[in-house]
């Protein structure tokens, strides 16, 4: 997803994706939405709303991509003080490191 990628940071406008995220979760109650919306929050640093989101997200019972232990992963990161792309490095120097 966008939020994930640095290259596109410049780009970031928290209010328009805000909005996007509520529209798509309008249209369709799915989980990754929600957590994408999350991710977008962690992003600005406003974890409480991340947090918030994320746990709503988490009880939806859509998630055709399967997004649920992804989420609860990203939840306890946005708990720590950590967004999505912070997360998402970390989790790729353990893994090089296990592969070692």
């Amino acid at each position: 997803m966008f939020v994930i990628h640095p290259e596109f940071a410049k780009e970031f406008k928290l209010k328009k994706l805000i909005a996007y995220m509520d529209t798509a979760i309008q249209l369709v109650n799915d989980l990754n939405y929600y957590d994408t919306k999350a991710s977008v929050y962690a992003l600005a640093d406003d974890f409480k709303n991340a947090i918030q989101c994320e746990e709503v997200g988490i009880t939806v019972k859509y998630d055709p991509d399967n997004a649920l232990a992804d989420a609860k992963e990203h939840l306890e990161w946005f708990k720590k003080g950590i967004n999505i792309q912070e997360g998402e490095k970390t989790k790729k120097v353990k893994a090089s490191l296990n592969n070692e």
